[in-house]
């Protein structure tokens, strides 16, 4: 019987592991008893049922996963786009962000690059947790030249529809001599890098 349910409740694969093995041992000790135990179909309708539902929900975790990933990178590229184009009022993706510091961010952005063109976006690290955050590296283009940036985001889920919603919480843009970074410094290449 709790193997059954156990079956029933499988909502990650290493639940459904867990459930079973607890299948199998139930399967294993009704078929010795010698028939004073009952519930052999139960326990093997329990591993079946484990099985299954652990590869669906496997394969389910994985798409879902995909396309939080897409939407993420998706947002993040509309969000830089928007403040290098000077689109919308910057302040709508950036958390603990004045419109003053922002704006001469957007400015410092202009007045050494002008305004490029996002070319790619991508996820390059991620840390679950309360809050989730994650990194992405991203290209701008602009007369030929290519300039290499990154976004620490966090990622939060909207309450209505379910999907992760990033809000930027620092931005570097690599030049050739230094970085222009939000919150607003300049630097040296690689001072922001990991050792």
């Amino acid at each position: 019987m709790v193997a059954a349910l156990g079956a029933l409740l499988s909502c990650c694969p290493a639940v459904a592991l867990l459930n079973l093995i607890v299948a199998v041992i139930a399967w294993v000790r009704v078929r010795g008893s010698g028939g004073t135990k009952r519930g052999v179909g139960l326990a093997l309708a329990a591993m079946v049922v484990s099985v299954l539902l652990g590869t669906l929900a496997g394969v389910l975790g994985e798409r879902v996963a995909r396309a939080s990933e897409a939407t993420m990178t998706s947002q993040v590229r509309e969000g830089i786009t928007q403040l290098i184009q000077g689109e919308v009022d910057p302040s709508a993706w950036w958390l603990d962000s004045t419109p003053a510091a922002l704006a001469a961010f957007q400015e410092q952005v202009h007045t050494r690059l002008g305004k490029p063109v996002v070319t790619t976006v991508t996820m390059t690290s991620t840390e679950v947790g309360l809050p989730t955050l994650a990194t992405f590296r991203f290209l701008l283009e602009r007369d030929g030249t290519t300039r290499v940036g990154s976004v620490a985001c966090v990622v939060s889920t909207d309450p209505t529809s379910w999907l992760p919603q990033v809000r930027f919480s620092s931005m570097r843009i690599n030049l050739e001599a230094d970085a222009i970074s939000f919150p607003l410094t300049t630097m040296p290449p690689g001072a922001l890098d990991p050792k």
